[in-house]
C-alpha cells in the first residue's frame, strides 16, 4: 500500500515543463509584428519582413534610437520557476532579451534579461535562463509573480533580424509529500 501511494504521488516532485515558439508574422494591414507592442518612444524602425529564405523575421533598426518591443502573449509563471528564452538572430550591435514579470494584479514587477549581447553578422542562436524570484513588494498572494512577457531591446546603432523566438518555463518542483507511516 505504501509503495502504490508513493508511486501515485511521485509525479508531484517532477518539475513540469512548458515550451512554445513565439509566432513571427506581420499584422494584417501593416508591417508591424503581430503579437508585439513597440514600447520605444520612436515607433519607426521595427517591422516584420520576409528574409532571403521567405520566412518572416522581426527587423529592428535602431540607427536613430534604441528600439524596444514586448510580446502580447501572456506566459504563466510563479516564484521559483526557471524561464528560458532562445533566439535565432543575425545582426550587428547590442541586444538585450528577457522577460518582463507582472503580479496577479497585472502590475509590473521587474525585467529579467540578458544584458548587452553582442550580435554576430551570421545567424546565431542565443539562449539565457532566468530564475523567477519573490516579489520584494509582496503583501498578499496577488502580489506574487503571475505572468511574464518576452521583451527585446535593440540598443542604439543596432540592426537585427530575429528569425525565431522560443521560450520554456521549467516549473518549480513541488514540495516533497510526507507520507505518514501506518
Amino acid at each position: 500500500m505504501k509503495t502504490s501511494l508513493f508511486s501515485a504521488l511521485a509525479f508531484l516532485a517532477v518539475p513540469a515543463l512548458f515550451a512554445a515558439e513565439h509566432p513571427i508574422r506581420p499584422n494584417k494591414d501593416s508591417l508591424t509584428p503581430a503579437s508585439f507592442i513597440i514600447s520605444s518612444q520612436v515607433k519607426t524602425g521595427v517591422t516584420c519582413v520576409k528574409n532571403d529564405a521567405g520566412a518572416y523575421v522581426i527587423r529592428m533598426d535602431a540607427a536613430d534610437a534604441p528600439k524596444q518591443i514586448y510580446s502580447g502573449i501572456v506566459i504563466p509563471i510563479a516564484e521559483g520557476d526557471t524561464c528560458v528564452l532562445k533566439l535565432k538572430v543575425k545582426g550587428q550591435g547590442v541586444l538585450q532579451f528577457g522577460f518582463n514579470t507582472y503580479d496577479g494584479k497585472r502590475r509590473y514587477i521587474k525585467t529579467v534579461c540578458e544584458p548587452n549581447t553582442i550580435l554576430k553578422p551570421d545567424v546565431t542562436e542565443y539562449s539565457s535562463s532566468f530564475k523567477i524570484e519573490k516579489n520584494p513588494q509582496e503583501k498578499s498572494a496577488f502580489d506574487r509573480p503571475n505572468f511574464a512577457l518576452v521583451t527585446l531591446l535593440a540598443k542604439k546603432d543596432t540592426k537585427v533580424d530575429i528569425e525565431k523566438i522560443e521560450y520554456e518555463i521549467q516549473k518549480k518542483a513541488a514540495e516533497k509529500a510526507v507520507i505518514p507511516e501506518f
